[in-house]
């Protein structure tokens, strides 16, 4: 048996709160991926994070040209100039900030991790949204065991049950 470790995986914001098709679908499925390893994991010790940054002072502007020639033909050309020209903004955080968060989240063990509190609005909005959507009444214990389906993911109840605070940099009081 392994002495555990952990798994980090990088979606964005989107992962939650989806922009353009691809890149939203692509993220949705980096959060949803890291969610079931975090679940299947556990046992063997080997925690997961899912890292869903908004904005960061990176160099992804620049993706076009640090690509090796083989891999240019991506068929996003006009994306790829669009982004090329992209300022960092003020409000954007600092690349070493996200790593910080991400450090505290391993030492934590925490799943989720954001880096802009302005998204969270949008987040419980996206969530209340689905909780709309389904039907009105009570579960019927009986019909949910013969569903073959879980109804409920334990790991989230774990989560809400810990009470711990959200990701923190070392600038963080």
């Amino acid at each position: 048996q392994g002495e555990g470790g952990h798994i980090v995986n990088t979606g964005s914001v989107s992962s939650v709160l989806p922009s353009n098709i691809v890149y939203g679908a692509a993220k949705t499925a980096v959060l949803g991926i890291s969610e079931a390893l975090c679940s299947e994991l556990v046992k063997d010790n080997i925690g997961v994070t899912c890292l869903m940054p908004g904005p960061i002072k990176s160099n992804i502007h620049k993706v076009a040209e640090m690509r090796p020639p083989e891999y240019s033909d991506t068929r996003l050309h006009e994306q790829e100039k669009e982004l090329a020209q992209r300022e960092p903004l003020e409000g954007w955080l600092e690349p070493l900030m996200a790593g910080d968060l991400v450090l505290d989240a391993i030492k934590r063990n925490l799943l989720f991790v954001f880096t802009h509190a302005e998204h969270k609005e949008g987040t419980a909005k996206r969530f209340e949204a689905i909780l709309a959507a389904f039907p009105d009444g009570e579960v019927n214990e009986h019909s949910a065991e013969k569903l073959g389906f879980r109804i409920a993911n334990p790991l989230y109840e774990d989560i809400l049950r810990a009470g711990e605070a959200p990701a923190r940099h070392r600038d963080s009081s």
